[in-house]
């Protein structure tokens, strides 16, 4: 917002001394008082009242004749009552003798005199002069003085404010002295807030020393206490609103701002934000400033141990129908599109969902605190407002809701409560199902995948047609983060879940002369492996398979082994393709580590052992089979079948103390050979009727150490 001209104002005004509300703390200032305006000297005597006319009116003269022209005021014109050929700042260096004058006379001439200053002081180009000749010392100085009467205090703040626009000789002129602190003080006295609170605004904006200075001063706090009394809601509310919260932006937005901020002032900014009568710019920064205020760390720790989240997720649910679209552009036909730049109303409704996505972030961040499930259980009014955010149709609200009710899916207790009292996964099911809000879906996956830890939830879930559903999620190839997400949430989901590995495996349609018949959902996974390039995706499918490999070979049903492997491998005979890619990768050494486990688990039928050759064929997974058994490096041949091996050379520092990154690579290089070794046993057991015998020489010789001596 510009700086702007103070107003003019008659009404009479006297001093307040109206004690502070209750609710803010009072902190001990760091500045030290301004000096007030000096007693006249011991030898003074007051000039008669003509005398003292005479000097208001060679003041008003002075000010009328500058006035009359076009550009500066210096050097007056030589007509100018007084100027006699003196420049102006010598004149007005005499204006300032007539108003210490005043002053000791205890003459009320000196309120016109303020007056007719203040008014002057509108133009800019009285502002600087003012400075130079003393004029704006004095009245910061009256301002300082206790016991002066409201309507001249009044005067002395427009002069201040005004000579303050723009101009920072001024404005430092106000800080020299600490001049900040009286100003300050006067937004305790409710009849000239009006013209305390813009004063402030002037001498602040756009220049950080003051802004500086004013923090020092407590000038957050004494905002805060207004606001919590409700003083200014008897002036221009939403003008003296804004400037308020402006201000403790400015203060905010200084290095360590929210330091100078007062415990409470999430719950005065929460309180401001909630009231139905203020306008949406109010509206708008009052949250915002709270969402300042929630960056710190001190805030948010509070916010939660005064267990307040209800508030701010109040806020955000009531944004939308405190706001629709209606709302918005019948406000933006009123004053606000003129405060809000013009704005129209479709961005206005932008500016709304960022402040809702922001505040929704702020709120995903302090739920995942370590002290958010000690503060909210299950049963709380919190956990059922988000519960019932799911059932909301405003995508906002219920990612939300994922996030935060997730953050508390931490623990067996509060994920078994979910699916089994609240029935939670049902509202997630439908979300998956029907929305195309990329982050509601994400939210939602990963708050289902936390919910499917639980061995206990997994076949409820499952049951209530997740596998059906999260399809849907494998197809939107313009958003890889969702595939992933869906593809990470079935691989959750069926691991240790025979009930959930045998609907994976079910066919697309149960139509038997149906293409889709002999296809299953594992059949989509594959798909979406071959044509994904996106490798955490690609690595989370070859996971899954893995999963199913591990329960198979885990206590399951004895009566569907049989029927699942069938299915398994009759269906799908690129199943072991994407296990070659955990193996290759040299990204994750704990997924490479699980693929070659998963390898030997698959090799342990005939019809596994066929997939794992075939997926062998890779260059890449061969070479490294052969690396990972040898622990050399393998230079290839011409054929797949020749090959040779590096010499071992220097395969590790000969160090006293090994690290522990080096100790744990070993371990793992290790468990690697020992898993790759099984494999290959694997293999050669369950070999069958496959024709490679030259393949199946190689695997009997690394089986049986000959590797190095054969392929040198």
């Amino acid at each position: 917002m510009a700086n702007t001209s103070l107003f003019d104002s008659t009404d009479p005004l006297s001093p307040s001394t109206s004690a502070p509300p209750a609710g803010i703390p009072l902190s001990e200032q760091m500045l030290p008082p301004a000096p007030p305006l000096p007693l006249p000297p011991p030898s003074y005597s007051r000039l008669s009242p003509d005398t003292l006319y005479e000097m208001l009116a060679s003041l008003r003269s002075v000010v009328q004749a500058a006035n009359q022209l076009d550009g500066a005021i210096d050097p007056l014109p030589d007509n100018a009552p007084g100027a006699h050929g003196e420049d102006g700042l010598e004149v007005l260096t005499a204006v300032r003798k007539s108003l210490d004058q005043l002053w000791w006379s205890s003459s009320p001439l000196l309120l016109a005199a303020a007056e007719v200053l203040a008014d002057a002081s509108r133009e800019v180009r009285w502002r600087k002069p003012f400075g130079d000749a003393g004029i704006l010392q004095f009245f910061l100085a009256l301002i300082s003085t206790q016991g002066v009467a409201g309507d001249l205090m009044l005067h002395s703040l427009r002069l201040v404010g005004n000579s303050c626009a723009d101009t920072d000789e001024n404005r430092a002129r106000i800080l020299s002295s600490n001049y900040i602190v009286s100003i300050i003080n006067q937004l305790r006295n409710p009849e000239i807030l009006h013209i305390t609170v813009p004063v402030l605004f002037n001498v602040c904006v756009d220049y950080e020393p003051a802004q500086l200075q004013a923090a020092s001063a407590n000038l957050s706090h004494e905002l805060l206490r207004l606001l919590l009394s409700d003083r200014h809601r008897n002036l221009d509310f939403q003008a003296t609103l804004a400037y308020i919260l402006q201000l403790i932006e400015l203060i905010v937005s200084l290095p360590n701002g929210t330091s100078n901020s007062p415990d409470n002032a999430l719950s005065v900014l929460f309180k401001v934000a909630s009231k139905p009568e203020i306008n949406l710019e109010n509206y708008l920064a009052s949250v915002n400033l709270a969402m300042a205020h929630l960056a710190d760390p001190r805030f948010q720790k509070h916010l939660l141990s005064q267990k307040m989240l209800e508030i701010p997720l109040s806020i955000v649910e009531k944004s939308f129908s405190r706001y629709s679209p209606q709302d918005i552009s019948g406000e933006l036909s009123s004053a606000s599109i003129k405060s809000l730049g013009g704005t129209l109303p479709e961005d206005v409704a932008s500016l709304i969902s960022q402040m809702r996505s922001s505040l929704i972030q702020t709120l995903s961040e302090i739920s995942a605190l370590p002290e958010f499930p000690l503060k909210y259980s299950m049963n709380s009014t919190l956990v059922k407002s988000l519960r019932s955010f799911l059932d909301q149709p405003q995508a906002q609200l219920q990612t939300c809701a994922c996030i935060m009710l997730g953050n508390l899916a931490r623990s067996d207790d509060p994920c078994r409560i979910m699916i089994h009292r609240f029935g939670i996964h049902k509202s997630l099911i439908t979300l998956l199902k029907e929305s195309n809000d990329s982050q509601a879906l994400h939210a939602a996956a990963g708050y289902l995948k936390n919910l499917s830890l639980l061995i206990d939830n997994k076949n409820t879930i499952g049951r209530a047609g997740l596998i059906e559903v999260i399809c849907r999620l494998w197809s939107m190839d313009a958003s890889p983060q969702i595939q992933y997400a869906g593809v990470s949430l079935a691989r959750q989901v069926i691991s240790g879940s025979p009930e959930n590995i045998q609907c994976l495996l079910s066919s697309l349609s149960p139509d038997p002369d149906s293409p889709a018949n002999t296809r299953t959902y594992l059949s989509l996974l594959l798909s979406l492996y071959e044509k994904s390039d996106h490798l955490p995706t690609r690595t989370e499918i070859a996971r899954t398979i893995t999963a199913i490999f591990r329960a198979l070979n885990s206590p399951f049903p004895k009566e569907a082994v049989a029927e699942t492997q069938f299915r398994l491998f009759s269906l799908h005979q690129d199943v072991g393709r994407p296990l070659a890619t955990m193996v290759c990768q040299d990204k994750w050494p704990v997924v490479r580590s699980e693929g070659w486990f998963a390898f030997a688990l698959m090799a342990r039928t005939i019809e596994g052992a066929a997939c794992v050759n075939h997926a062998l064929y890779d260059f890449e997974a061969f070479r490294l089979l052969i690396e990972t058994v040898t622990q050399r490096k393998v230079i290839p041949g011409r054929e797949l079948d020749d090959f040779s091996l590096a010499s071992p050379g220097v395969t590790e520092p000969e160090l006293a103390e090994e690290s522990t990154e080096a100790t744990k690579g070993r371990e793992m290089k290790r468990i690697d050979r020992e898993n790759a070794l099984v494999l290959v046993s694997e293999l050669l057991k369950n070999w069958g009727e496959h024709p490679d015998v030259v393949r199946k020489k190689v695997f009997e010789d690394l089986l049986h150490g000959r590797a190095a001596e054969n392929m040198t």
